[in-house]
């Protein structure tokens, strides 16, 4: 299995919104169209990267045509750290090689 791992802080509250946020993701250039990207949300340090019972928010997308892409609504204003990674077998399991 080919592991994405993509880490970035999301600040989803600027002073020009107001309430909720909503984080896209767009994941391009995936080798195969099998299996899902799976997403954790996080938005403390406990847990982050990859223990996913710790994740604030869990999903997965389907892989179409080498692309996964979702939007996220709702998200109270805060900072959070996303990882992500294709699960080529599609069972929710994050493996290293």
């Amino acid at each position: 299995m080919k592991i994405l791992l993509l880490l970035f802080l999301v600040n989803s509250w600027s002073p020009f919104q107001s309430g909720a946020g909503e984080l896209k993701l767009i994941i391009n250039d995936i080798e195969t169209n099998s299996g899902v990207v799976q997403v954790l949300i996080f938005n403390q340090a406990d847990g982050f990267p990859e223990q996913s019972k710790k994740a604030y928010k869990a999903l997965s997308i389907p892989v179409i045509n080498s692309s996964a892409q979702t939007t996220i609504k709702g998200l109270p204003p805060g900072d959070y750290a996303v990882s992500v990674f294709h699960d080529e077998d599609a069972d929710g399991v994050f493996k290293k090689k």
